[in-house]
């Protein structure tokens, strides 16, 4: 036998450890991607209970003095405190704003927030959405 054959192999071969940091490769980035797809779902179903928030505020409004406040009275008073919140990411909309958009008078209000994922809501018409890029969710005056 010759010298070479009696020498073990200890370790593993080049080979074997690119396949296995390609396949750890291959697995963090699906863990990323997955992590990314949470955060935004998390992020938008923030949105959505500070939406629907705004939204009871105006109907227990509503409910107390039998109309609808304007924007004015419900930003700076007790029922909103400071509106619009700080997205969790700070993002700002096309026009400067914060994605939360809302439009109100004493007879109805919308309220809405840009989503990264989806849309929805209860209104239904034209009457309350916003047209821009993206999903926005809307809640429209239910009186």
């Amino acid at each position: 036998m010759s010298e070479f054959s009696k020498i073990s192999r200890k370790g593993f071969t080049l080979f074997e450890l690119l396949v296995v940091i390609a396949i750890l490769g291959l697995l963090m980035s699906l863990g990323l991607v997955s992590y990314s797809n949470a955060q935004r779902k998390a992020r938008d179903s923030r949105a959505k209970a500070d939406i629907k928030k705004v939204s009871d505020t105006f109907e227990q409004y509503f409910a107390v003095n039998e109309t609808y406040a304007d924007c004015a009275t419900m930003v700076t008073g007790v029922w909103l405190g400071s509106w619009p919140p700080t997205d969790s990411r700070g993002r700002l909309s096309t026009d400067g704003n914060y994605v939360y958009h809302f439009t109100c008078s004493i007879d109805s209000y919308c309220v809405c927030a840009d989503l990264e994922q989806g849309a929805g809501g209860n209104a239904g018409d034209s009457s309350c959405n916003w047209s821009a890029n993206g999903g926005y969710f809307c809640m429209i005056s239910q009186q």
